[in-house]
């Protein structure tokens, strides 16, 4: 998959969904609001899950209307790259997706994802791409459709490359999908048909709907990390954690159950699927609970800064 990746930066505009070569060459004006921690970029890409031809008339919920031009127009990825990243041959990714009334901006504020982030100390950079713009909507936009999270992830690389922030034809590390709440749908489509090995899933309070893309994905792939937390907050996961915990026992796919109090950065290390019945609300499960962060710092497959 890693020699996949290094083939996918080296193709030409065509393989990217209205790229031209002079986009492939643009960057991005780093924002400054984080640089104690690290530069934010902001790349306008062909690629982004928006806008989609799925919501080129926008999308109605609840008896309300969210227009296409408001909430489902907007390419932006906002990129995070922390001040000690080494940009070495091989990359590692974290790939975070925003829930419901939310975009990229407020998700790092609301849920303090740039400090999580940095807190972990891992050598990895952080994707956070606009899905459906401040609106109550789980749809994952382009990135539903088989191969195009790895057109995504090429485009991307090829701004950062521009930008001088990995070297020319780096090869692809680690990948890491995380979500909260609405998130659970993009990501399991990208589990069935994105184009890239995903090696480890982060749902926070998230785990809705789409149980059988996320179980056959744990089955097929041994080595991979799925981490859960629920909350036991109306709208919140717990039931449906249990009833998917309830099929992976019958089907003998091990997992370990934890209340929230019990799971440790031990247990989080050892198990490669592990659910956490959490005592936070929806948001503080991220928030407060520093979920991001025990997931990362935790993880074997990120390589640590050095």
């Amino acid at each position: 998959m890693k020699k996949l990746f290094t083939a996918l930066l080296l193709l030409t505009a065509g393989m990217l969904v209205a790229l031209s070569a002079a986009q492939a060459q643009e960057t991005a004006t780093a924002d400054t609001s984080y640089q104690s921690f690290g530069k934010i970029y902001r790349f306008q890409l062909a690629n982004a899950p928006f806008p989609s031809p799925e919501r080129a008339k926008g999308h109605t919920y609840n008896g309300h209307f969210y227009s296409a031009e408001a909430h489902y127009s907007d390419s932006t990825v906002l990129v995070f790259v922390p001040n000690k990243f080494n940009a070495g041959r091989e990359a590692d990714v974290v790939v975070y997706f925003h829930g419901w009334y939310n975009n990229p901006d407020s998700a790092i504020v609301q849920f303090n994802l740039i400090n999580q982030f940095v807190q972990a100390n891992k050598n990895a950079i952080l994707i956070i791409p606009q899905g459906p713009k401040n609106a109550p909507d789980s749809f994952g936009g382009k990135l539903e459709s088989p191969g195009m999270f790895a057109a995504f992830i090429n485009e991307v690389f090829l701004k950062l490359t521009a930008a001088k922030v990995v070297r020319n034809n780096p090869r692809l590390g680690t990948i890491v999908l995380a979500g909260h709440s609405g998130a659970y749908r993009v990501i399991a489509h990208i589990l069935m048909h994105g184009g890239m090995e995903i090696k480890e899933v982060y749902l926070f309070d998230g785990l809705y709907s789409q149980f059988e893309k996320f179980i056959l994905w744990i089955d097929r792939n041994k080595t991979a990390r799925f981490v859960a937390i629920t909350s036991p907050a109306e709208g919140g996961t717990e039931k449906q954690s249990m009833d998917v915990m309830t099929v992976m026992k019958a089907w003998r796919i091990p997992f370990a159950s934890f209340k929230e109090l019990d799971a440790s950065l031990t247990e989080l290390e050892k198990n490669r699927v592990v659910f956490i019945q959490s005592v936070l609300g929806h948001n503080e499960v991220l928030s407060t609970g520093n979920a991001l962060y025990k997931c990362m710092v935790t993880s074997s497959n990120l390589k640590d800064m050095n």
